[in-house]
């Protein structure tokens, strides 16, 4: 009888632990988001909702993520970085799903927290009633250089995106924010509005994009109520942080056992960087100041590869194998040698396919790249005769990618013309590099067996040309790499899928020609297998090399990686991005003579005073005609729609995708007529919805509001309601 009261005691007192563990962890998030978030306030984010977003943060994504944790990964030995990432990242997919059944219940204030509440609720009891042991959370050996590189990278995020994008008004009277920037928060907005939504840019036009990390951002507006702009930008750097970081730290934790290894290879990643001006695959703009779905996108696409391999343990099953037995046979494995367990059933899966549809979703090129990583491997699984592994992972990948694809990218829309179209084209990336203009010219205009040649070689030579001018520390460490296969005859199936997946990623980036230039995504995503080849071949060569050329090989590429990251917070990196905007002075427009016209890109605070009113005075429906865009002639101006809230009748149409081009230059045509005073044109855009009229008064001072009335006017701007 007391053995078996000393057995229950036991059982109490762990279960009991495990909740306080989990309480502490909860305790420990909620106050790590709130001092995060508080920051926010500098950038000119009320405090009342820094508050109301860091309880949103630990209860609405956090709170749900540890749930889904617990139930995909909860059942074995993992770290406490692991977790606390890996948790977040998972709620946060978890709110971007709960978005489409508030759309499907009709997308109101209701129907949001309401699944809001069912997710924290369900959250809450799969916590408190879930067997998993926390307590086989560990912090590993060495986290002091992880917590450095993490706090590092959230410290340069927040100072970039915060200090480069703060709220009007809190800053100098006229402010100036890049074009992508707006697009990203114009989806957002429209995303608040209606499922599926609509160009927030043009009445009238259905939007199609990889818009994941909108949803985000609209569900969690109508969660808290904070604006699109301030989630977007001011309050972003502490989620960010955490899926990128822990998507980079669990793939490497995936592949390499040693920890000096997944320090190397997490920075490299992090701080990543090439010749900037040479090249238009700017890493550092993409995964730093100007992110557009790209950050989080790789960073679940990071995870993607982690649980394939968490299935496949290249470490046990590759040329690791052979270093590891030496090594335990004369005692000199590492002590900081952690070896992941391979995960053989299906909730891995489940975590796989989770992540790939978050990959798709905010980035599909990216996700496209990796899905060749994928399928390379379920075709080795289907030779060693594991075909459950191989259609469970592979079918659910291009299942989740599709559905993205069809629902959300609108790839068979059925549109008949489009503003922008894309296609394949010689050297499609670097044609806009002046570097190789001239060669592409020469080769190109060659014909027979000669020109042919010529242009051929030169595309070799191009690709090898921007690998150089991408990341230096990739080159040195996949050439390394190549040159120690060569030598040692090491290669096998995983090289070969890591070499074909960088191949991809750079054809696709030279030979696939996108609207903006979004070819480079492709190029961008080849960063990831470029680094695990280099790094995994360094491994062995460093184990088999002299004393003298393994110290001057490891100079080298610590030489390298340092150089990198000196590059990304120098001058045009990291550092000046975040200083600059801290004290307002890259993003600030300063006009010295007040009597010349603002400039046309940047916003004044009168401007954005009268748009606060439009958003604050008008029904969220409202559908707004503006002369900024299309009477001054730019194709890139969001400004009005961005932070009024509302949808225009036609604002910048540069960023369309799907859009009828007809459709496009009807009303654009019909806005030029409004503006000279046309009553028929004005009663045409109210048939086809309009409800208000913005006149910039710099801009169309002549404009009389015949047939409408004024309901507001600023120093800038009248705002005119369109009558009956």
């Amino acid at each position: 009888m007391g053995a078996e009261r000393s057995c229950v005691g036991e059982l109490m007192g762990s279960v009991c632990k495990e909740k306080k563990n989990i309480i502490l962890y909860l305790a420990l998030f909620a106050f790590l988001s709130f001092f995060v978030s508080l920051g926010a306030a500098f950038y000119g984010v009320p405090v009342r909702l820094t508050v109301v977003f860091a309880l949103f943060q630990t209860l609405g994504i956090f709170v749900p993520g540890v749930a889904l944790y617990l139930i995909l990964m909860g059942s074995g030995r993992n770290s406490v970085i692991s977790f606390f990432c890996m948790s977040y990242a998972f709620g946060y997919a978890l709110v971007v799903l709960a978005y489409f059944p508030a759309a499907f219940l009709g997308l109101n204030k209701i129907s949001v927290l309401s699944v809001q509440a069912v997710l924290t609720l369900c959250g809450i009891i799969v916590i408190a009633r879930k067997k998993a042991d926390i307590d086989l959370l560990k912090p590993e050996g060495a986290d002091a250089p992880f917590a450095v590189v993490f706090i590092s990278f959230l410290v340069l995020t927040f100072l970039a995106y915060g200090g480069n994008y703060p709220l009007p008004g809190s800053s100098k009277p006229d402010i100036n924010y890049h074009a992508d920037a707006l697009y990203w928060v114009e989806n957002s907005i429209a995303l608040t509005k209606q499922f599926p939504p609509q160009e927030l840019r043009m009445s009238g036009s259905t939007l199609f994009y990889h818009y994941f990390a909108s949803v985000y951002v609209a569900f969690a507006n109508m969660v808290t109520g904070i604006d699109c702009f301030s989630l977007s930008y001011s309050l972003y750097p502490l989620g960010k942080c955490l899926i990128v970081f822990g998507g980079f730290y669990e793939l490497a934790r995936s592949f390499f056992p040693e920890r000096k290894k997944r320090i190397f290879f997490t920075a490299a990643l992090l701080f990543s960087t090439g010749f900037e001006n040479y090249t238009i695959a700017n890493y550092v703009a993409h995964i730093l100041t100007l992110p557009f779905g790209f950050d989080l996108g790789f960073a679940f696409g990071a995870y993607f590869l982690a649980f394939l391999l968490k299935q496949s343990n290249p470490i046990r099953d590759s040329i690791n194998t052979e270093i590891i037995r030496r090594k335990r046979e004369d005692g000199t494995l590492p002590a900081d040698a952690v070896f992941v367990p391979v995960a053989e059933n299906g909730k891995t899966a489940v975590a796989s396919a989770l992540s790939i549809l978050m990959c798709s979703g905010h980035k599909a090129p990216v996700a496209l790249i990796f899905l060749v990583f994928a399928g390379l491997l379920c075709i080795r699984w289907l030779f060693k005769k594991e075909t459950g592994k191989a259609l469970r992972n592979g079918l659910a990948a291009l299942l989740c990618f599709a559905a993205v694809m069809i629902v959300c990218v609108g790839v068979f829309n059925g549109a008949e013309s489009r503003v922008n179209a894309g296609g394949f084209s010689h050297v499609a990336t670097l044609r806009a590099t002046p570097l190789f203009s001239s060669y592409e010219e020469v080769a190109l205009n060659r014909s027979g067996v000669s020109g042919i040649m010529k242009t051929a070689f030169l595309y070799i030579f191009q690709m090898g040309k921007l690998v150089i001018l991408i990341n230096p520390l990739i080159l040195f460490l996949f050439v390394h790499g190549i040159a120690d296969v060569i030598k040692r005859r090491t290669f096998d199936y995983i090289d070969l899928t890591l070499i074909l997946t960088l191949g991809a990623g750079l054809f696709m980036g030279l030979f696939n020609a996108q609207e903006g230039v979004s070819q480079l995504y492709y190029t961008l995503t080849s960063y990831i297998p470029g680094l695990m080849f280099g790094i995994r071949h360094m491994k062995v060569y460093l184990a088999h090399a002299d004393p003298d050329k393994r110290n001057l090989t490891a100079g080298i590429a610590s030489g390298l990686l340092l150089m990198q990251i000196m590059l990304f917070m120098g001058p045009g990196g990291a550092l000046e991005a975040g200083w600059k905007g801290f004290f307002n002075a890259n993003s600030i427009r300063y006009h010295p003579d007040q009597s010349d016209e603002p400039a046309s890109y940047s916003l004044q605070l009168s401007d954005y005073e009268a748009l606060k009113w439009i958003r604050d005075n008008t029904s969220s429906d409202s559908i707004l005609v503006s002369d900024r865009a299309v009477i001054c002639n730019l194709d890139n101006y969001m400004y009005y729609g961005t932070f009024s809230e509302r949808q225009m009748y036609l604002e910048g149409d540069r960023y369309f995708y799907g859009a009828n081009i007809e459709q496009r230059d009807s009303q654009r045509e019909t806005t030029r007529m409004i503006y000279a005073n046309s009553y028929g044109d004005i009663l045409k855009a109210k048939n086809n919805g309009a409800d208000y009229i913005i006149q910039t008064k710099w801009i169309t001072p002549y404009f009389n509001g015949m047939g409408c009335t004024k309901v507001y006017s600023s120093d800038t701007i009248n705002v005119w309601e369109i009558n009956g």
